[in-house]
């Protein structure tokens, strides 16, 4: 089985000792657990609200829950015909225990599709392209060119607000 190893994660130091606050993934889900903690949040929020009397909630309140959010919108697209009438909106997300994010981000995606050329290898000299010895070495410069770049970097030597190419 899978173990929790504070060695290798320090944050779980934090909370040792304290019942029922880690949400785990079995990886048996399409769901993170980033994600099963939102839904757990959203959930001890609707709990929160439901136990005020009418008068005092305020506003009517709608939960909605969705995933891959940072990853173009690509759930969250399809939430389009819920949008009227809101005024308001908050991501629940985040990594450190008793964090709280003020704020998201956004990214897009694109795909490449990558056609090599496929000769017979006893006439490829100077014809024949190998389709994923391409995408490596396309791979390889972007990493590359955004590794050496002050204004875009990649994830491993980016933080805060700078934006970066993460080749997937």
């Amino acid at each position: 089985g899978l173990t929790l190893d504070p060695a290798e994660m320090p944050a779980l130091k934090r909370v040792a000792g304290l019942k029922d606050t880690i949400i785990t993934a079995s990886g048996d889900t399409l769901l993170g657990a980033d994600d099963k903690s939102g839904v757990a949040l959203l959930f001890a929020v609707a709990r929160r609200l439901l136990s005020l009397p009418a008068e005092e909630r305020g506003a009517t309140v709608e939960l909605v829950f969705n995933t891959d959010e940072e990853i173009g919108l690509i759930s969250a697209a399809k939430l389009e015909y819920i949008t009227d009438g809101i005024v308001a909106g908050y991501t629940f997300d985040g990594e450190e225990f008793a964090q709280i994010d003020t704020e998201t981000w956004h990214a897009e995606g694109c795909e490449l599709k990558v056609q090599g050329v496929s000769v017979h290898p006893g006439y490829s000299t100077g014809k024949m392209v190998n389709a994923a010895a391409l995408a490596a070495h396309f791979i390889t410069e972007v990493h590359r060119g955004a590794e050496n770049d002050t204004a875009i970097g990649v994830p491993a030597t980016t933080s805060e607000r700078q934006g970066f190419i993460h080749v997937l």
